[in-house]
C-alpha cells in the first residue's frame, strides 16, 4: 500500500511540474514573439520616415507613376498620382506602402501626402 501511494504521489508531482514547465515555456515564447513583432514594427516605421523624406527631397519623378524598392526585410512602394498640371509642374499625391517580406511577421504601413512639383 505504501509503494502504490508513493508511486501515485510521484506521478502527480511529475504531472504538476510538467504542466508548470509548459506554462512557463509558452509564456516566454509569447513574450519573445511580442518583442520581435514590436521591433519589426518600429523598423518599418523608421523605414517609412526615411522613404517619405527621400520622396519629398526628390526633385522630379521623371513622369513615373510607381516606384518600387526591395530591401532585405521590407518592400517599399510609392504610387504617384499627378493632381494639377503635368508631371513636371503642379502637385502630386503620393501613397507610400511599406510591407514586410517575412512570413512570420505581417506588417503593412501606408501613408499619403502631397508634394508640390
Amino acid at each position: 500500500m505504501k509503494k502504490s501511494f508513493a508511486l501515485l504521489i510521484t506521478l502527480f508531482l511529475v504531472l504538476l511540474f510538467s504542466l508548470l514547465g509548459y506554462q512557463i515555456i509558452s509564456t516566454k515564447t509569447l513574450q519573445s514573439y511580442t518583442l520581435s513583432n514590436a521591433y519589426m514594427s518600429e523598423q518599418a516605421r523608421v523605414h517609412q520616415l526615411f522613404f517619405k523624406s527621400f520622396l519629398l527631397n526628390q526633385s522630379n519623378f521623371e513622369c513615373q507613376n510607381e516606384l518600387v524598392f526591395d530591401e532585405g526585410l521590407f518592400q517599399f512602394k510609392a504610387k504617384i498620382e499627378y493632381i494639377e498640371g503635368s508631371c513636371n509642374s503642379g502637385h502630386a499625391r503620393i501613397d507610400t506602402f511599406i510591407t514586410s517580406k517575412s512570413e512570420r511577421f505581417s506588417i503593412r504601413l501606408h501613408e499619403r501626402f502631397l508634394k508640390k512639383l
